[in-house]
């Protein structure tokens, strides 16, 4: 139970955890500054449209934030600190995203260039392009559960992060996002992935039991979830079989949840 929850002596930052996101920040400050994004954007687009639709819009759900609620939630139950860390992260990006959105306000491939000469999936987004939201948030989420698990285990879960880049090369594949999107996307979802494992050590453990107040705020949260699950459509309408699939693991940890709660009951 206990396997991802980060001892509150360990350090989470070093030098080395700045290289992350500096990676994909100095690629796009070095060659996307300079050279044609339409040509890296239609490059790339042209490829990935050799695979499947389905491939790439059920990708983007990794950085759908509802989608992702319903993946961590059973976190609540065998990795608390791990959840509320991701929970923490992942609302400081929907502010900041909101925010850089908002600030930016550029416009993404279909607002510029002819939707014939692209591979565009449903229907065309034109305004608010930078920073790719979803790229954001599946790094950000990506980079909280690893970051909140302890750094001697830390190494056999860097596969983590092989969603989140799915997820962004997802958004372009569907024609939603330049290449740099994408890029400064990434770059600020490590960011704030950071900031969940940072605070979440400040949190005292009383207040991560599943019987504390936070718990049933989450628990009232995910009610909100299933709803959007059950009677929404999370970016692409064939995204419906694995909202189902997602239905399933939200009802099924609320059933073990409640089973949790009356134990805790039947034995104070």
């Amino acid at each position: 139970m206990n396997q991802f929850i980060k001892p509150m002596s360990e350090r989470i930052f070093t030098p080395y955890v700045l290289l992350w996101p500096f990676t994909p920040f100095a690629i796009w400050l070095l060659f996307f500054q300079s050279v044609d994004n339409q040509a890296w954007f239609l490059r790339i687009n042209t490829y990935t449209s050799n695979y499947p639709d389905i491939l790439w819009t059920g990708l983007s759900l990794f950085g759908n934030g509802w989608a992702l609620f319903a993946l961590t939630l059973p976190l609540l139950l065998v990795a608390p600190k791990n959840f509320y860390a991701c929970l923490i992260s992942g609302l400081c990006a929907a502010l900041i995203s909101m925010w850089l959105k908002s600030w930016a306000d550029t416009p993404r491939p279909a607002g510029i260039i002819d939707h014939q000469l692209f591979h565009l999936i449903d229907q065309p987004l034109l305004s608010n392009g930078m920073p790719s939201g979803h790229t954001m948030t599946a790094f950000t989420i990506a980079f909280a559960i690893l970051y909140t698990i302890p750094k001697i285990q830390r190494s056999r879960w860097y596969w983590l992060i092989l969603p989140a880049i799915a997820a962004g090369l997802s958004r372009i594949a569907v024609g939603a996002h330049w290449v740099e999107d994408v890029l400064i996307g990434s770059a600020v979802g490590m960011c704030c992935g950071l900031v969940g494992p940072l605070l979440i050590n400040l949190v005292p453990s009383k207040y991560l039991a599943l019987s504390a107040w936070p718990a049933k705020v989450v628990l009232l949260a995910s009610v909100f979830c299933l709803y959007m699950l059950i009677f929404e459509t999370l970016d692409f309408l064939m995204n419906r079989p694995i909202q189902n699939i997602l239905v399933l693991i939200v009802l099924t940890t609320w059933m073990i949840i409640a089973r949790q709660l009356m134990q805790i009951k039947k034995s104070s």
